[in-house]
């Protein structure tokens, strides 16, 4: 489905970048953050927030 597709490459940005959320949900495609996130916590049972913040601490700079 393009929809989790949308919502998976979503989860690899948030890992991979410092892109701001809303900015990550506008690139995959999304109207707002809001729908993002909704879709996201259906898909992942979490919010992209605790994916950014864990990616952040066990991330080394590089990443960011």
């Amino acid at each position: 489905c393009y929809q989790k597709m949308r919502v998976e490459y979503g989860k690899w940005w948030l890992m991979n970048t410092s892109d701001s959320i809303t900015q990550i949900a506008l690139n995959c495609g999304f109207a707002d953050t809001s729908h993002f996130s909704r879709e996201f916590k259906l898909h992942f049972k979490v919010n992209p927030q605790s994916i950014r913040q864990h990616a952040t601490t066990h991330a080394g700079p590089s990443m960011l």
